[in-house]
C-alpha cells in the first residue's frame, strides 16, 4: 500500500499498528491485518492528522497503535 492509501484507511477508521520481530519493526493495517512497509509506515506516522494510541508496554516506550484524528 501507498501512503496515501494508508491514511485514507486510517481516516475511515483503520488503526496502524506495530509490533517487533526478530527482523525490525512490522506494522499492518487493523481490522484486516494488512501488513504495510516500514517506509510507508512511518511516512504516515509522521503526517498531519495522525495521533499515537495510549497503548505503550511501558511509561517511556514508544507507542504500538496509531489513529487518524479525523
Amino acid at each position: 500500500m501507498t501512503t496515501k492509501e494508508v491514511l485514507a484507511a486510517l481516516g475511515k477508521g483503520a488503526v496502524l499498528c506495530k509490533e517487533y520481530a526478530y527482523s525490525g519493526p512490522v506494522f499492518w493495517l487493523e481490522p484486516k491485518r494488512i501488513i504495510i512497509r516500514s517506509d510507508v509506515a512511518e511516512r504516515v506516522i509522521a503526517s498531519p492528522g495522525i495521533v499515537p494510541g495510549s497503548d505503550r508496554l511501558f511509561e517511556d516506550a514508544p507507542p504500538q497503535t496509531w489513529r487518524a484524528t479525523n
